[in-house]
């Protein structure tokens, strides 16, 4: 049997520098860690954390109200599989209508991009389909949303 002969070993790389010393185990940084940025006026930072508040709050309503399940497909949140609040008119266009529930739906949002990122994503990539979509399934809610600002309040 014939074998072909093993090439020739080649010298061991040698290093330019030294490795540097590890830190002994236990070693914290001393730094502190910087701060966040304070929002320049007094009482913003009060004013963001109602509003998170007021966000938690809507997102419970908007979720709870269509079961724990994704109310475009029905899918419950499992696996890789989570339900996210969506707003159908978006807060920055329509502030008044941020914290109102009937301006949110609780939509599918897969973790790891399959089926194609889920009816959340859907709906951002679909708006007209999934506003005509949202009109025929809740079409009071819908047609509240769409009124004159005048008439909401």
């Amino acid at each position: 049997m014939n074998r072909t002969p093993l090439p020739p070993r080649k010298a061991p790389l040698r290093r330019k520098r030294p490795l540097k010393a590890r830190r002994p185990l236990g070693y914290t940084n001393t730094r502190p860690k910087p701060r966040k940025a304070v929002l320049g006026r007094s009482g913003a930072s009060e004013r963001v954390r109602e509003r998170r508040e007021k966000d938690a709050q809507w997102k419970a309503v908007v979720i709870g109200g269509g079961g724990g399940r994704c109310e475009r497909c029905g899918k419950s949140a499992y696996g890789l599989r989570v339900i996210d609040p969506h707003h159908v008119k978006g807060k920055q266009a329509f502030p008044h209508l941020r914290f109102d529930t009937r301006n949110g739906c609780g939509l599918c949002r897969t973790l790891n991009g399959n089926d194609g990122g889920g009816c959340h994503r859907w709906y951002h990539d679909h708006p007209k389909q999934g506003d005509e979509w949202f009109s025929q399934y809740r079409p009071d809610d819908w047609a509240w949303i769409n009124k004159p600002r005048e008439d909401q309040q």
